[in-house]
């Protein structure tokens, strides 16, 4: 079955989902009307009602392209990045649609979500993990739809949830990607519209690395939609991620660097990541802005310890998305 012309008609779960969204957005937004116009604490509105940009293109317009990036993978055999690319009909969004990743590589950015969809399917698979005919999966901070996509392009049986902060994000998937998707706002609370023991697979990137408060409630709510059995794909910055940033020419030391000023009693430099994590779970906050104002990094043994009391922890893959690890998780039962 070609993805794109799949008719299947809206299950039970996903207008359940809708519906549950659109009386949650009205309590919220209710709640956010009561709090003080000074409040820096909101709950949803994140890029309210701004306009989309024009998509780019089409990944098949790659095909003759070359990477500028380097991507960081271990793959037993180099994927035939030109044959994805022909199965992948979707547009590609614009920098500002697309939290401004890889500035004039949109090849890259493309490949980039490749490149995590397929380790997610190959280490899966090496788990003995194979999707049923009713499986689900669930993109925890979605963005536009970077990995998303591929899951849509490539994978016919898989049932599609996905979620983000960012209302333009979800406005960007619901408008180019396939209507089989439900894609909703989620809030910054472990509260999800989603029922118990749903899901087969549920994956974030660079989501825990910005979760400074409530993260274990995070994680429970995880292990709420999650089936028996069910694995987790989260990445995270550990004390490895740690020690490969502390250079100057790391980007992210930049990013570091750069919101140095909105920092309190922190000074970024070599230094600093060369003496290790302080602590098992370190965290930068900015006061610069309201959402998007941390960066967490997390010691191994801290996740073995503190992630293993709600979950098993598989693995803690090195470099797992790029220069971030992942952690392999699987619900118990």
């Amino acid at each position: 079955m070609n993805p794109h012309e799949n008719t299947q008609p809206q299950s039970n779960l996903s207008q359940d989902v809708l519906n549950h969204t659109a009386e949650l957005n009205q309590r919220i937004t209710s709640l956010e009307n009561s709090l003080s116009e000074l409040s820096a604490y909101r709950l949803s509105t994140v890029n309210p009602s701004l306009p989309l940009a024009e998509p780019i293109g089409y990944p098949e317009g790659f095909s003759t392209s070359t990477p500028k990036h380097t991507h960081y993978c271990d793959f037993k055999e180099k994927p035939n990045y030109t044959n994805y690319a022909i199965q992948d009909k979707y547009p590609i969004p614009a920098l500002e649609d697309r939290e401004y990743y890889f500035p004039d590589q949109d090849y890259d950015y493309w490949i980039s979500g490749l490149t995590d969809y397929l380790r997610i399917k190959e280490r899966l698979e090496e788990e003995g993990f194979v999707y049923a005919d009713d499986a689900v999966a669930f993109d925890f901070g979605c963005s536009s739809g970077r990995v998303l996509r591929h899951f849509a392009s490539y994978n016919e049986k898989v049932r599609l949830i996905a979620a983000d902060l960012n209302a333009n994000h979800v406005n960007w998937v619901n408008r180019y990607l396939p209507q089989f998707i439900t894609c909703f706002q989620c809030i910054n609370l472990p509260a999800l519209p989603l029922p118990d023991a749903t899901f087969d697979l549920v994956y974030a990137f660079s989501v825990f690395t910005h979760i400074d408060e409530l993260e274990s409630a995070w994680l429970l709510e995880l292990n709420r939609i999650m089936k028996p059995g069910a694995y987790a794909w989260l990445s995270i910055q550990s004390d490895d991620t740690w020690k490969q940033i502390g250079n100057e020419e790391h980007f992210m030391f930049q990013h570091l660097k750069y919101n140095e000023p909105h920092m309190q009693g922190v000074v970024i430099s070599e230094d600093l990541f060369s003496r290790g994590m302080p602590q098992d779970r370190y965290i930068f906050r900015f006061n610069n802005g309201v959402v998007y104002n941390t960066c967490v990094f997390h010691k191994k043994e801290y996740i073995e310890k503190s992630w293993g009391k709600i979950f098993d922890v598989l693995d803690i893959i090195t470099r797992g998305h790029d220069w971030q690890d992942v952690v392999l998780l699987r619900k118990r039962g």
